[in-house]
C-alpha cells in the first residue's frame, strides 16, 4: 500500500511579512491622518457606489484593472479597495450613497520600502468579481463591525487590518501578470524559493552559485529570469534589502560597526560611506567601490557573458553593477480620476 505525501509547501509571504513589520491602521475618512505616517495607503469601499473622474466623459472601467486599464469615469460599486501610494486631494470625497475607510500601513522592518514599492501604480479591485471573494469577505466583516460602536471594536478592526492586507498580497501574488515585480517574482516557484530565503536571512553570505543553487537554476539562466521578472539584478536586490536593515539597526540605536556586521558591510566606515550615498545613486546604478563595501569581490559574482547579453548594460563582473530599465512611466491617480489634470 503506497502513501501519497503532498509536496512541501513553501510559504511565500511569512518571511516578507516578518521582514516588513506591517502596522496597520484602519480610519475613518473624517479621522485625522497623521502627516507622513502611512508608506502604504488603501481606501476600501464597503458600500453603496461611487462616481470617479469627470462625469462629462464617455468612458468605463475594467473591474480589477491597473491604472492604465481604467477609463474615468467608472461607476464604482462596493465591496471593493482601491490602492495607491497618492491620491488627489481630498479624494475619496465623502458622501451619503458610499461608504469608506481608510486603511493605512506603517513599516517597521527593512523589508517594508521593497514591499511599499509594489503598490506606486494606482489599482482598483473590484471585489464582487470572480477570485475576489476572499477580499469581499473580510470587507464585508468590517463593514459589519464599523456599523456601531463595539465592546473590543479596536481590537477587531486591527486584527481585521491585517486580515485584509494578508489577503491582498495573496490576491497580488495569484495575479502575477497585474502585479508588480516582487509579486511576479513570488509567483514563480524557482525565484520564490531564493526570494524567501534573502528575506529569512539578508545578511548571510549569498553568492551567485548558492541562490542559483536555491532556485534550481544555473548561474546564468538563474541570473537572467531574475532580471527580468524583477527588473533588476539579484545583488542589487540584496543590497537594498541589507542597507534597509542597517537603517533600521542605527534607528534602533547600535552603532555603525554593529549595524556594519548584521547587514554585511565590510565595516562601519563602509556603512558610513553606502548611507550618504544612497540617496545620490538612488535610480542609478551601483558603482564598483559600492558593491566592494556592500560584498566581498567573491560573493555575487557573474561571468561575463550574462552580462554580455543585457542589451545596454555596461561589462561589469558583479551581478549587483547593474543599470535598471526604466520602467514605462505610470500614470498617476490624479490622472486616473481627471484626466485633464495630466494634459
Amino acid at each position: 500500500m503506497s502513501i501519497r505525501t503532498n509536496p512541501p509547501h513553501l510559504d511565500r509571504l511569512s518571511a516578507l511579512l516578518e521582514g516588513a513589520l506591517p502596522r496597520i491602521e484602519l480610519l475613518r475618512l473624517d479621522a485625522v491622518w497623521p502627516a507622513a505616517a502611512a508608506e502604504l495607503r488603501l481606501w476600501l469601499l464597503l458600500r453603496g457606489s461611487t462616481d470617479l473622474g469627470d462625469p462629462s466623459a464617455e468612458a468605463g472601467c475594467e473591474p480589477n484593472g491597473k491604472a492604465d486599464e481604467i477609463h474615468s469615469p467608472a461607476r464604482l460599486a462596493a465591496p471593493a479597495l482601491l490602492l495607491g501610494s497618492a491620491t488627489p486631494e481630498g479624494w475619496p470625497n465623502q458622501s451619503p450613497s458610499a461608504d469608506w475607510l481608510r486603511l493605512q500601513i506603517v513599516f517597521d522592518g527593512p523589508a517594508g520600502p521593497l514591499l511599499a514599492a509594489q503598490f506606486a501604480a494606482p489599482r482598483i479591485i473590484a471585489c464582487a468579481a470572480p477570485g475576489a471573494e476572499a477580499l469581499a469577505q473580510v470587507l464585508a466583516l468590517i463593514g459589519q463591525e464599523a456599523q456601531a460602536p463595539r465592546c473590543g471594536q479596536p481590537a477587531l478592526l486591527k486584527r481585521a487590518g491585517e486580515i485584509l492586507f494578508i489577503t491582498l498580497l495573496r490576491y497580488l501574488i495569484e495575479r502575477p501578470a497585474e502585479s508588480g515585480e516582487l509579486f511576479r517574482g513570488l509567483a514563480d516557484a524557482r525565484l520564490a524559493r531564493v526570494l524567501v530565503a534573502v528575506h529569512e536571512r539578508p545578511a548571510a553570505p549569498w553568492t551567485l552559485e548558492s541562490l542559483a543553487a536555491t532556485a534550481g537554476m544555473s548561474r546564468t539562466a538563474f541570473a537572467n529570469a531574475f532580471r527580468n521578472c524583477l527588473q533588476q539584478t539579484p545583488g542589487h536586490y540584496l543590497g537594498e534589502l541589507r542597507l534597509a536593515l542597517a537603517r533600521r539597526m542605527l534607528a534602533q540605536g547600535k552603532s555603525l560597526k554593529e549595524a556594519a556586521r548584521h547587514s554585511a558591510y565590510r565595516s562601519g566606515s563602509a556603512l558610513s560611506k553606502a548611507l550618504s550615498r544612497s540617496t545620490a545613486r538612488h535610480g542609478k546604478k551601483a558603482t564598483a567601490s559600492e558593491q566592494s563595501d556592500i560584498l566581498p569581490t567573491t560573493a555575487i559574482a557573474v561571468d561575463r557573458s550574462v552580462t554580455e547579453q543585457a542589451a545596454g548594460q555596461e561589462h561589469c563582473h558583479h551581478v549587483s553593477c547593474y543599470k535598471p530599465t526604466q520602467p514605462a512611466s505610470r500614470p498617476s491617480l490624479s490622472s486616473l480620476f481627471h484626466p485633464e489634470s495630466s494634459s
